[in-house]
């Protein structure tokens, strides 16, 4: 099941989307010519993944993987395949409705052996342990397109088996911004039970 025109945005992108089992794919396009591909599940309406494309000032295409396992091409074959080394620190985002949360598996050593900060010049998230063997730092996209800066008062960490979480409380700005695309899997599933073999077309929405 799938969309057969696209819903128009508030700000000038167009969104399509698909439906296969379970889960739903949109598809949102901009002006500029950034891509964003989302998957979201149809029930639980917690998102799976999120890729970004952009285009550079000469052209080139540029994909980047924000929520979901890395992708990345292999060099021999022509297809993707996902990141995954079962030895070293892996590192994944993976949202709830409240918070965004990311996961660093594979870590060697004691909870007290991590340092977590906020780099409030550069507006990121930086981790380093104490023995120096692992360094990260990152920014939450999300927070950015809002003009959003971090707040240690939202951010929490744990580490058990070996993976450290890292979760940062969604700040009523983001919750009000997903609330658009939300609504609209609402109305998906609302349609689906209702006419559950009719294709359904979400129509334009222009504001």
């Amino acid at each position: 099941m799938s969309s057969n025109k696209p819903t128009v945005l508030p700000n000038g992108g167009t969104r399509t989307y698909l439906i296969s089992g379970d889960f739903i794919k949109f598809h949102t396009v901009y002006k500029d010519g950034t891509e964003i591909v989302e998957e979201y599940s149809l029930y639980s309406e917690e998102i799976e993944s999120r890729r970004v494309k952009k285009v550079t000032m000469t052209g080139k295409e540029n994909w980047t993987t924000e929520i979901g396992e890395e992708i990345k091409r292999n060099n021999n074959e022509d297809f993707l395949i996902k990141e995954n080394n079962d030895n070293n620190p892996i590192f994944i985002r993976k949202d709830t409705k409240e918070n965004f949360e990311y996961r660093i598996r594979n870590l060697k050593g004691d909870a007290d052996n991590f340092i977590i900060d906020i780099d409030k010049n550069k507006d990121e998230i930086v981790i380093r342990t104490k023995n120096k063997k692992y360094y990260k730092r990152f920014s939450i996209p999300d927070l950015k397109r809002l003009n959003l800066n971090l707040n240690e008062n939202n951010l929490k960490v744990n580490f058990t088996n070996n993976v450290l979480v890292i979760t940062y409380k969604k700040p009523n700005e983001v919750l009000n911004s997903e609330k658009e695309i939300i609504n609209e899997i609402r109305k998906i599933r609302e349609e689906i039970k209702k006419n559950p073999d009719k294709k359904y077309e979400p129509g334009c929405q222009n504001q």
